[in-house]
């Protein structure tokens, strides 16, 4: 009897710490897909603040465009170049993510676009972030962005 006892305190012990590991979650898919939003929003805001706030300090990046910009002022540079095509956007079309807290990854495709009617560019590309769980939210500490291969 003592035995029964003393298993079923263990086996409320345990479903007790499994039941507030689950609710003391550090994110979910839509905590991500949302992260995802605001860059894809700040991409189109013509700030470069805007999407540099999103990274960082300690974030890499090699982006679509450039070889690298591992750093604040290298990362600010780069989009405040980026920025300056007019109708700037990235269109997402897949985002697959997955959480192993405190970091998350958010892997898809999108499609650059910029220019004028009529005279727009457009760049498929696929993309990798990587978010670290902070007390400002969602980081990104990497960021990979390149050509889809045709």
């Amino acid at each position: 009897m003592r035995i029964l006892a003393t298993l079923s305190v263990i086996a409320l012990i345990a479903l007790s710490s499994t039941a507030n590991a689950q609710t003391t979650s550090c994110g979910t898919k839509a905590d991500i897909e949302a992260a995802y939003g605001k860059w894809v929003a700040a991409l189109s805001s013509g700030k470069p603040e805007n999407i540099n706030a999103l990274y960082d300090a300690r974030a890499t990046m090699q982006p679509t465009l450039l070889a690298d910009a591992n750093t604040p002022a290298v990362r600010a540079d780069y989009f405040q170049g980026l920025m300056k095509n007019p109708n700037l956007k990235a269109t997402p079309q897949t985002n697959s993510v997955l959480i192993s807290c405190p970091v998350a990854i958010s892997t898809g495709t999108y499609t650059f676009s910029f220019g004028e009617k009529g005279a727009e560019t457009s760049i498929p590309a696929r993309f990798t972030f990587v978010y670290e769980k902070t007390p400002q939210g969602w980081m990104i500490i990497n960021h990979h962005s390149s050509k889809l291969p045709k």
